[in-house]
């Protein structure tokens, strides 16, 4: 977005200068906070790419899981079954019945287990424990999150976590674009949706084992 602003606030620029015309004041402002933009946009690119933090204080606020953050979905949801399993990362396949590729990483078991009961925690207590959520009942791990844009602009509502918190069967994570909501009123719905559908799945896998085989005759 502000590189390609900038490229066309140069050519304005480049044309008024041939035209032997004095650039506009407010075009030169414009130019100079789209060139600061540009060159800030891609130093934190390339310092996120290089797991580097401008400083002490933007560490700390990555660690209370403020500031900056470059993730997707998927990512997110990895990172839920991670906690949720116990410290084992497992790949993302598409494939059913293929093998998940899976590697345990040195954690502390401490510190996980205080990660655990802290999501579910945001469940019973915090951020998305509001009745209305649905997820109390469901003994749903979790957390939310609000991703910000630029002031007055629309925000991105997140919900991850696995289900149930107790031995987690499923990870998941949710992100809609483009809200005026917070992360558990807007995404936690939709995540409370993710699991009863998963409870149906389960519940209709039981019922599917306990019908009797058909022997292919019919009468007595």
């Amino acid at each position: 977005h502000w590189r390609d602003r900038l490229a066309r606030l140069e050519d304005q620029l480049e044309s008024a200068k041939r035209q032997g015309a004095e650039p506009d004041k407010d075009l030169v402002a414009e130019h100079d906070l789209a060139r600061r933009k540009v060159i800030y946009n891609e130093d934190w690119t390339r310092r996120c790419e290089g797991d580097q933090t401008f400083t002490e204080g933007n560490a700390r606020n990555a660690a209370i899981g403020q500031g900056d953050v470059l993730a997707n979905p998927i990512q997110i949801a990895r990172l839920a079954a991670f906690i949720g399993n116990g410290g084992v990362l497992v790949t993302p396949h598409i494939v059913k019945g293929s093998p998940a590729p899976k590697r345990r990483i040195p954690v502390n078991e401490v510190v996980l287990r205080r990660i655990q009961r802290g999501l579910r925690q945001v469940v019973l207590s915090g951020t998305a424990s509001r009745r209305s959520i649905g997820l109390r009942e469901l003994e749903v791990a979790g957390k939310t999150g609000t991703a910000e844009r630029r002031r007055d602009e629309p925000m991105y509502a997140w919900f991850m976590g696995y289900y149930p918190a107790s031995k987690p069967e499923v990870a998941f994570a949710v992100v809609i674009d483009s809200t005026e909501g917070h992360g558990g009123g807007v995404a936690g719905p939709v995540a409370r949706e993710l699991v009863k559908a998963w409870q149906l799945r389960g519940k209709q896998a039981r019922l599917a084992r306990l019908q009797p085989a058909k022997s292919g005759r019919s009468g007595p």
